[in-house]
């Protein structure tokens, strides 16, 4: 017994028929494709009543998964903070706090008298501010953190009454803390309060700045609720005051996010308009032609409807699905603009090119979604697939939530293409058929009718067909664009000295992009996220200036249970901390440190009668009693004990960073000290509120790395299944690495840091550059087996070649007016998008043609060169009796290799062979076999229709010998040849001259074409009968159903013209 054979069917032909099953029912009933998208749009933008606003910039931007979290949460048990008993350096989390700099005027200093006398009085006015809330009124003291009934503000400035009474200067001030000699145990973190201090031998000698903190309860909703407002009327003062000595700048955290709110919305509001009219002017400029009828001006506008209403179905699904709206999803608009076109220009560019195949609205349909069928699922699949990888990577909850948003909008807009778009075309197409004005709606006639008409007509009105003379040279003229990529761009890519020049330069480009790595800055800083004209700006300039010397006071914790009394346990915790001091970043000054270990031993020391620790309960009793004498000490909370106080449970100390000069700085600091304390047998944590920030300094970077890696991972596997080519799929994603290498190299020298902002731009990368290198790499393998690689690239360029380039000029257009708005995070981004859509442009249309000529299917090592075709092949000049012929699946190209000689292997298969070839197949089989869907085609593709035989010029019914005709003069790229499509090709056949009779010359190349003999004359001329006696057997040995409902070419009209 036989076994059955089961042929298998490559996917991207699998996708290219079902699509074209799409595009005839969408042509039959485009209403329905228009009526469903509308109303699934209005069910997803109902989800805006779910609206929820986020803007917390240390939970967007904080890595959801960062130590810091976990550190801080971990305090937050053993050491929780105490508004009450509050000691500077203990924060666990960014409070409301309100910094004001006071910078000297020219020819003051920090220490002048003046000065700090100002300064009280602006703080003796912020005392007096009070706030009213749900019936409670607050003032300063009320929302203070304290520390022993007084509030941990700006208690330094009581120096003026006890010390320099009569100097103009305060001089004998010591660093970093100040005794006060007025009162008895009070001293003051001037550290924290003067900035660009000289010191000698612990004596300030000068100082550049002054800070006054106004840190804010913030525990409760009402106390938070009345903070806030109290923050919002001090800044009011600041703006209102004046100050003969000093200049005023303030700062609050979360104004930072009001800031990059505002920042985004007046983005948005004001270059919207602007970006609108630029896209949609270039999308109707670019669907203009000189013919009026083919001209599809209103499908741009059309296009741009699709985007906004995918944009509002997808907003409204993921409100639905419960994530919050954020500022930066703004930018998700824009990228639908840019991005969701490029489906509208392929669909249109195949509806141009599908002309040359048939007249016949739904034929012409059907073609248009299997030409499009690969390029539109490959533009959208690419990109969505990128921000799903970016949504499912562990990372910054801004980047999820943003590529969730852009995601589903993608995916609805990549329904609304090929449902809504595509009746809109059909009822386009209709219009155009009838041969009505693209604007007025008018019948019209062609420009070879028109020529006895006003110039005025023939400029403004003429163009579609004349029904009388379809082939005239007049009315079938190609795309002009379409024209300059076969007949310019192609040759000049195949020079040789053209891909030289392209190789070196590529070469100097990627040695620029490693120089541009090694210089690359990482995170996002807080001043990056507010405009450049914000009243914050000042304060960060000098806080740069002044404030970078021992700018962070860090806890370090032991959260476990220790021996303290074990001798080995104490000098591990020594060691700790004198190899944290002796870090490069950290200050090693005792005066800087606050630690209990070593103050009690000290005091042990000192106090031996009386502080007996020989013992380990001696230790901890004597420990006990210590703590609870130092309760008016900042040190009284650094120890926890357990219920019993027989073990110390966790205990904490404090030391001061050195002089961080930038955030690489910062970066390495937090890497150092957490690298030294992880070597220790026992757990530490070390922290600091800005570690949350520095967290994504330290994040963003392997993030990135893993979500790039991840793409490319899958990319891979998405292009095989639509490129069955290796050696293409390796160039395409060399060319994705290419680009995102050279964006990275690039950003140093435009001035953008890695950051979320950066990372968001480079997922979506590589969506763009597989995107426009997959679109080019198929339908140059698509190209007829056996041709010559400038064939190849011609066929190539000739179908891709304007719609990618009109897809990345919309999308710049949709982010250039963003350049002019003072934002780093604006301008960051859209300089990103424009680096990525730029650099993929150029690698698909200059590096990719050339790899693939030089080393692609068709050139060298692969199968032997056949001369250049004189014309580009398309079905405007191939034998229409040209089929795809698949055996078990190892065809290596698109298209049944041109054939010659015998039966197997001439040019000319008639369709009666096909289907005795598949018939005997079956026959030879004794078990029923899977078959593919291209062997089983319904017999009635190949049967002329009525409305066939209508279209046919009297005068050249004469022979079947010749259907190898022509349906106009324009050339189309071989892409085009999809199982689908021939399938129509078939059912289409139209006895029409060729061109080359109509002239009265023949091309050389098809002199070398073999005639039919008569013979096969004969046997050509016999298919109808044959093909119905073999559709009776066929459809009985294998059980084939007749579909009654399926409509013959007559019937296939589409709809009339009183029916739009």
């Amino acid at each position: 017994m036989k076994r059955g054979r089961f042929k298998w069917q490559r996917f991207d032909l699998f996708l290219s028929g079902y699509f074209g099953t799409l595009g005839s029912c969408v042509a039959r009933s485009p209403g329905i494709f228009i009526l469903v998208p509308l109303l699934v749009t209005l069910l997803m933008g109902s989800g805006l009543q779910q609206f929820t606003f986020m803007s917390d910039v240390f939970y967007l931007f904080v890595p959801s998964n960062a130590k810091s979290t976990v550190d801080s949460n971990r305090l937050q048990q053993l050491f929780p903070e105490n508004v009450s008993r509050h000691v500077r350096g203990s924060e666990l989390r960014f409070h409301y706090l309100v910094d004001i700099t006071l910078v000297p005027v020219e020819g003051r200093t920090a220490l002048d008298r003046e000065l700090w006398e100002e300064a009280a009085l602006l703080t003796q006015a912020a005392g007096q501010i009070s706030v009213y809330y749900e019936g409670l009124t607050y003032t300063w003291s009320d929302l203070c953190f304290k520390f022993m009934d007084h509030c941990v503000d700006n208690l330094f400035l009581g120096l003026l009454n006890s010390t320099n009474m009569d100097s103009v200067i305060m001089a004998n001030l010591s660093y970093p803390v100040m005794e006060d000699p007025g009162k008895a145990a009070a001293s003051y973190p001037l550290v924290a309060h003067l900035g660009g201090v000289t010191q000698k031998q612990g004596v300030v000698t000068g100082a550049g700045a002054m800070k006054l903190n106004f840190m804010l309860d913030d525990t409760n909703r009402p106390k938070k609720k009345a903070s806030l407002m109290w923050a919002r009327a001090l800044e009011h003062l600041m703006k209102r005051v004046r100050l003969r000595t000093a200049k005023i700048s303030y700062f609050n955290h979360h104004d930072v996010e009001r800031e990059l709110v505002n920042n985004i919305h007046i983005a948005f509001g004001s270059n919207f308009p602007l970006i609108v009219f630029l896209v949609a002017g270039f999308t109707i400029v670019s669907c203009m032609s000189t013919d009026w009828v083919r001209s599809k001006p209103l499908m741009g506008v059309v296009g741009l409807l699709n985007v906004i209403l995918a944009a509002l179905a997808g907003f409204g699904l993921s409100l639905y699905l419960g994530f919050p709206w954020q500022a930066i999803n703004v930018v998700v608009i824009f990228l639908l603009i840019g991005i969701g076109m490029d489906g509208a220009f392929l669909m249109l560019s195949a509806w141009s090119r599908s002309e040359l195949v048939s007249r016949d609205l739904v034929t012409r349909m059907s073609v248009t979604y299997s030409d499009a069928a690969i390029s539109l699922t490959v533009t959208s699949l690419t990109t969505v697939l990128s921000f799903l990888m970016g949504a499912a990577v562990p990372g910054f909850p801004c980047v999820h939530i943003f590529c969730v948003y852009a995601g589903l909008s993608l995916t609805f807009n990549y329904i609304w293409t090929i449902t809504m778009f595509g009746a809109f075309l059909a009822i386009s197409g209709h219009m155009e058929h009838s041969n009505r004005h693209c604007l007025l709606l008018t019948k019209v006639s062609s420009k070879s009718v028109a020529e006895k008409y006003s110039w005025s007509y023939r400029l403004l009105l003429a163009g579609g067909i004349s029904q009388e003379d379809t082939d005239n040279s007049r009315d079938n003229k190609d795309e002009k664009m379409m024209l300059f990529f076969k007949n310019y761009v192609s040759p000049w890519l195949n020079w040789t000295p053209t891909k030289l020049l392209i190789i070196l330069m590529f070469v100097f480009y990627h040695a620029v992009s490693v120089l541009g790595i090694l210089k690359l800055k990482e995170g996002l800083e807080m001043q990056n996220l507010v405009m450049e004209d914000s009243d914050m700006v000042p304060y960060f300039e000098a806080h740069d200036k002044y404030f970078r010397d021992h700018a962070y006071r860090i806890q370090v914790a032991i959260p476990q249970e220790l021996d303290y009394h074990n001798k080995t346990i104490q000098k591990q915790v020594f060691s700790l901390i004198t190899e944290l001091e002796n870090c490069q970043f950290l200050e090693n000054n005792s005066k800087f440190r606050q630690s209990w270990l070593h103050e009690f031993l000290s005091v042990a020391k000192e106090n031996f009668l009386v502080f007996n620790i020989t013992t380990k309960d001696q230790f901890q009793t004597n420990l006990k009693m210590f703590m609870e004498e130092a309760k008016t000490s900042s040190i009284s909370n650094d120890v926890r004990f357990n219920n019993g106080s027989t073990e110390v449970e966790a205990s904490r100390f404090f030391l001061q960073t050195s002089t961080m000069e930038n955030a690489q700085k910062e970066l390495s600091m937090l890497k150092r000290v957490r690298q030294l304390v992880s070597a220790y047998p026992f757990k530490v944590i070390v922290f600091h509120p800005m570690f949350f920030v520095f967290d994504q300094y330290a994040e963003v970077f392997n993030n990135t790395v893993l979500c790039v890696l991840l793409c490319c991972i899958v990319m891979t596997f998405v292009i095989l299944v639509f490129i069955p080519n290796r050696i293409c799929v390796i160039w395409v994603i060399f060319t994705v690495l290419s680009v995102e290498v050279g964006v990275v190299g690039i950003m140093p020298f435009w001035g953008i840091n890695l950051d979320v902002v950066t990372m968001i731009v480079l997922i979506m990368g590589i969506g763009f550059s597989v995107d426009f290198s997959a679109h080019v790499s198929y339908h140059y393998l698509a190209a007829e087996e056996g041709l010559a690689p400038e064939a190849r690239l011609a066929h190539c360029l000739y179908a891709l070649g304007p719609p990618i380039l009109q897809g990345a000029i919309t999308t710049i257009l949709s982010v250039l007016p963003l350049l002019r708005h003072q934002s780093y995070v604006i301008q960051s981004f859209s300089k990103m998008i424009f680096l990525v859509i730029f650099l993929a442009l150029v690698h698909s249309l200059l590096l990719l043609p050339v790899l693939l000529t030089l080393f692609g299917p068709g050139s060298c090592g692969g199968s032997k060169k056949r001369k250049v075709s004189e014309t580009i092949l398309s079905p405007s000049n191939a034998s229409l009796s040209e089929t795809f012929i698949y055996k078990n699946g190892k065809d290596k190209c698109l298209r049944k290799q041109a054939l010659t000689g015998d039966e197997k292997k001439r040019k000319f298969i008639a369709p009666e062979d096909v289907v005795k070839r598949n018939f005997a197949d079956d026959e030879s089989d004794e078990e029923p076999s899977s078959v593919s869907p291209y062997v089983t085609l319904h017999l009635s593709f190949f049967k002329p229709t009525e409305s066939d035989v209508s279209d046919l010029n009297m005068s050249t019914k004469e022979t079947f010998d010749q259907a190898e005709m022509s349906f106009g003069h324009r050339t189309q790229s071989d892409s085009s040849y999809y199982n689908y499509q021939k399938r129509h090709l078939r059912r289409h056949i139209k006895q029409v001259p060729q061109r080359h009779d109509r002239l009265g010359s023949r091309p050389p190349s098809i002199e070398k074409n073999p005639e039919l003999s008569d013979e096969r004359r004969k046997s050509v001329q016999a298919v109808p009968g044959k093909l119905e006696n073999l559709k009776q057997a066929f459809l009985i040995n294998n059980n084939y159903q007749v579909f009654s409902h399926e409509k013959e070419g007559s019937e296939n009209q589409g709809f009339d013209d009183n029916e739009v």
